[in-house]
């Protein structure tokens, strides 16, 4: 009987060492499927993030070549109001000669016209006064 009982036991134990490795073997399958899973949702993750940060750097692209091109055209701008600006200047130089050759011109009228006056009568006056009128 003892012999019996001990078998009994080693049977039962070697049926609970074999329930445990068969538990242990359905567990780590889960855990492997759950690392599977965890591994494949981090990389759909991380593909969306890739493409939502792609999709940012053409948005920010585009962004930096509609500035370029915005520079681009105020920089003609700014050249061509440069030039204008510089066209002004030159035409308020020849402006402000010209008002002074014409003060000048007054000027000389009046005198020869006073000239004329004190030699009331002189040919070569009358000359002068008419080739300057």
């Amino acid at each position: 009987r003892d012999l019996e009982a001990e078998r009994r036991r080693r049977r039962e134990a070697e049926e609970a060492v074999s329930v445990a490795k068969a538990e242990l073997r359905l567990a780590e399958e889960a855990r492997d499927r759950a690392k599977e899973e965890q591994r494949q949702q981090f990389e759909l993750r991380h593909e969306q993030e890739v493409a939502h940060n792609a999709q940012r750097l053409r948005e920010c692209n585009e962004a930096i070549e509609g500035l370029r091109e915005e520079l681009g055209l105020a920089q003609g701008k700014a050249a061509g109001a440069e030039k204008v600006a510089n066209q002004l200047e030159i035409a308020k130089q020849r402006l402000e000669e010209q008002q002074a050759f014409k003060r000048e011109n007054e000027e000389l009228k009046v005198q020869v016209e006073e000239l004329l006056a004190k030699k009331a009568g002189g040919g070569a006056g009358d000359h002068l006064h008419r080739s300057l009128n």
